[in-house]
Formats: C-alpha cells, structure tokens, sequence
C-alpha cells in the first residue's frame, strides 16, 4: 500500500464515517505498516503553546507504548532537543544518536529508539504539532523523498484534525507529566 493510498484512505473514512479520530488513529498504524517502523505518534501543541501533547500513538508488535508516560510535556523542555533542531522544511532527521548532542541522545535512549524522523506542522509560523516515527530497530537512513512524503502525510492529518475541532481543542487525558 503506497502512502498516497493511505492519504486517500484518510479522506475517505473521515468524510463518510465523520470519526476523524479513527480515522487518524488508522492512519498511524497504516503509516507504521508501510514504512516498517516502531512507533509512529502525534503530538499537537496546547493553544498558549505551554504543553505539547502525546495525542496518538501506534506501536509495533513487541514496542512499549510511550503516549500514557509521556502524555504531555511542557514544550520548553522539548525546544531543547526537538522544536529548535526541525530543519527550514520542518523535518526532524535522527538517525545515530552516537554522534548527537547529548540532549538530543537522550531523546533516542528515552525512546529505546535508533533513528527518528519526526515531521513539524506550522501555521502562521506557529507550530501546530508534529508527527513522529521511530525505528527501535535499525540505525534508518531517510531519503528526501521520504521524508517530504510523510511531513505531507503529517499536513493532511494536521489539517484533519483542526477541521474537526474547535479552535485551540486539543484531546487529551492529563495535563502534567
């Protein structure tokens, strides 16, 4: 299954079922399927740009979930080692954490990842969110085109979501770490 067949699949079971949460979540796991990867998760920014929360998640067989433990996270914290090292395409790229900044390191061992590509969604020059993929399994070596690809698949369910919300909202279950 190709990833504009995934995107299609999206808009079409959001427009015919109206459950842009299923939705959502199946895409996740259709997009963990087809890139062969861990963990695909979404995190979506709080309205005053406080908290950024773990709203989604899909884990591979064998994968321990992260979304319960780290539901949110004030984005202070993150802007050290994720928000300020999205590159001018919004694109994330991690793929050896042995050659990183130690705070960027920690996000791989936190994670029990070995490379992660994670895809920022900006209006206005606010940052939305981002979807995230990682690899517990290999040291990957992204291509451009697959990342473009996916910060597209990471546009299309931004946009989903925020049509399907009202302005600010944010699913979520707690609001401290």
């Amino acid at each position: 299954m190709g990833l504009s067949r995934i995107l299609g699949e999206i808009l079409r079971d959001c427009r015919l079922s109206g459950g842009t949460e299923e939705a959502v979540a199946g895409a996740l796991e259709k997009l963990g399927q087809l890139f062969h990867v861990s963990r695909v998760y979404l995190y979506e920014s709080s309205a005053d740009g406080e908290y950024c929360f773990n709203t989604f998640e899909w884990c591979g067989e064998g994968v321990a979930p992260l979304r319960a433990a780290r539901q949110s996270t004030r984005c202070r914290s993150m802007d050290m080692y994720c928000h300020q090292s999205f590159d001018v395409r919004g694109i994330f790229l991690c793929r050896e954490g042995e050659t990183l900044p130690a705070p960027q390191k920690r996000l791989l061992e936190e994670r029990s990842a070995r490379s992660i590509l994670r895809c920022a969604v900006r209006e206005n020059g606010y940052l939305l969110g981002f979807l995230g993929f990682d690899d517990c399994q290999l040291h990957r070596s992204w291509t451009g085109m697959q990342a473009e690809a996916l910060s597209l698949a990471a546009k299309v369910i931004f946009t989903l979501l925020m049509q399907s919300r009202e302005p600010g909202e944010i699913r979520y279950t707690t609001e401290e770490d």
